[in-house]
């Protein structure tokens, strides 16, 4: 958990001083809304994707422990999703 909130902080600070540089303090002047919108968009359709790969590597994985795919099939499916 230590190691996860050091570098939720660092990056989160990193970003915070790249944006304040680049636009200030004063954000309801810029008329970001839509573009917040679409980020938040964008992240949710991130999330779900990578929530499906995980599956179908982890799929992959019990249908090779199980004789129902061939390790070579299966891994050239996991780099394709890496």
């Amino acid at each position: 958990m230590a190691r996860i909130k050091a570098r939720a902080a660092n990056l989160l600070d990193a970003k915070y001083r790249m944006g304040q540089e680049e636009h200030g303090s004063n954000l309801w002047q810029l008329k970001i809304m839509p573009e917040l919108l679409n980020e938040i968009i964008d992240m949710v359709a991130y999330g779900l994707t990578i929530e499906e790969h995980i599956e179908e590597v982890r799929s992959l994985c019990v249908a090779v422990e199980n004789g129902d795919v061939e390790a070579k099939a299966a891994i050239k499916r996991i780099k394709e999703l890496l």
